[in-house]
């Protein structure tokens, strides 16, 4: 099993188990059921990443690196809409985040039907990588954009935000950071320069710090809830006492 195949591994297993445990902790809360999907696609890509580098026949790690692929495209969407529910603006732009899903949904017809490259081939030792098409290049631009979008709306958000909801925000801010960075470690690879992308494990701190900053800061939002009530209640039995 080679470092790269490890890191696929542990992206999946961080991803699903943080996803979960934040989806139980309140299963009808909105960022963490948007939360969850963001984390199902990191696991998609990551246990898609897994498999395709421990294949070696053409078919299956077509077959896995189309299934990673998704993975890379949900990505994005699932986190912008999971920013704008953390940054109040979902209602505002609802409109927005579907026509940002149909333009992803095309980019995973044109990846299923093999548009965006032209199958892989042995790269540097590093396993089975592909050759990108012109498609695959409009994509990357749309992908860079969808990145840049999300921390241009956190970024607009943490100037206002106080307490609580800043540091959720900060931290998905630090958080994407490190994810995006090892997510683009491996575009050198695609256009045959030789980067392994050894950084593709920072995708499992990305998932790690934003499951770690709702579960905290969620926590600790019910705790203030909890103690201003039960003053509340104290007073009102003060008073009529």
């Amino acid at each position: 099993m080679t470092f790269l195949a490890i890191t696929g591994l542990i992206n999946f297993l961080t991803s699903v188990l943080f996803g979960a445990f934040v989806f139980i902790k309140n299963p009808r809360g909105q960022q963490n059921r948007h939360f969850f999907y963001f984390s199902l696609s990191v696991g998609l890509y990551g246990l898609g990443y897994f498999s395709w580098q421990m294949s070696h026949e053409q078919a299956a790690a077509l077959f896995w690196f189309k299934a990673l692929f998704i993975g890379i495209i949900l990505i994005n969407v699932t986190l912008l809409h999971y920013v704008l529910c953390l940054v109040s603006s979902f209602k505002k732009k609802k409109t927005e985040i579907i026509v940002y899903y149909s333009i992803n949904a095309i980019f995973i017809v044109l990846n299923l039907v093999s548009l965006l490259y032209t199958g892989l081939e042995p790269r540097h030792g590093l396993g089975l990588w592909p050759n990108p098409t012109m498609l695959f290049n409009a994509y990357l631009v749309f992908w860079a954009w969808e990145a840049l979008y999300i921390f241009i709306l956190l970024l607009r958000s943490i100037r206002k935000a106080t307490g609580i909801k800043r540091e959720q925000t900060k931290y998905t801010i630090v958080s994407g950071l490190i994810g995006f960075l090892g997510g683009a470690s491996n575009w050198p690879m695609w256009f045959g320069i030789h980067f392994p992308p050894y950084a593709n494990i920072l995708i499992a701190t990305y998932v790690c710090l934003m499951g770690y900053a709702i579960a905290r800061y969620q926590l600790l939002d019910i705790k203030v809830v909890l103690s201003r009530s039960e003053e509340h209640t104290s007073e009102l039995q003060s008073r009529q006492s």
